[in-house]
């Protein structure tokens, strides 16, 4: 499952925002178990 790229909508909606938003996302890669599909955004 793939989520359309909205990270540059959402990056010129709150300029002062910091940090990195990365579109589709695996959230595998990031929890214990290696499991979870894509996140749409990841902050």
């Amino acid at each position: 499952m793939s989520f359309p790229d909205i990270s540059a909508a959402l990056s010129a909606a709150m300029p002062e925002l910091r940090g990195r938003l990365k579109a589709n996302a695996p959230l595998s890669e990031i929890t214990w178990f290696r499991t979870g599909g894509p996140a749409q955004i990841l902050f």
